[in-house]
């Protein structure tokens, strides 16, 4: 599992988000982590349906869906959602 690993680098702290990567062969993977303060069950609901991401990321927008696949920009992502 790839969050198990130990060597992962803390690349950045701000307002009590930190951002970590790793970096191994060809592949960059980022990891982050954040203090939220909501109910367990709550923050399950809200992480598990990536169509409900607008109501906890503040960067992400709906665009209209193209053949049934969403656009991360890479053409690579859940349906109906897009980082700003």
């Amino acid at each position: 599992m790839l969050v198990a690993k130990d060597n992962w680098v803390l690349s950045s702290e701000s307002n009590q988000v930190r951002l970590y990567t790793l970096e191994e062969d060809k592949f960059l993977s980022f990891h982050m982590e954040m203090l939220v303060h909501v109910d367990t069950a709550q923050a399950f609901l809200l992480l598990s349906d990536l169509r409900r991401r607008p109501e906890w990321d503040k960067h992400c927008r709906w665009v209209p869906e193209r053949g049934g696949i969403g656009e991360w920009g890479s053409g690579r992502g859940p349906r109906g959602v897009s980082p700003r």
